[in-house]
């Protein structure tokens, strides 16, 4: 397990986290300058370090999105 990742975590590349939010990267890296869209990981500190995201934060922005009553 890489260093300073907790147990349990799950990391997500952007093209995943895209398809399951049925977004474009693109939309993700603008979401990203605009700090908006799912909490993100950066690996590095240079510009072109990878981003990662944590499946429960992405899970969090999507209740967070999620609206209506539900079923009784």
């Amino acid at each position: 397990m890489a260093e300073g990742i907790e147990p349990g975590v799950e990391l997500m590349k952007s093209e995943d986290v895209a398809a399951l939010l049925l977004v474009d990267e693109v939309t993700l890296k603008r979401w990203r300058m605009e700090n908006r869209g799912p909490r993100w990981i950066k690996l590095g500190d240079s510009q072109n370090s990878p981003v990662r995201y944590d499946r429960a934060e992405v899970n969090d922005f999507l209740r967070r999105r999620t609206e209506g009553e539900g079923v009784p």
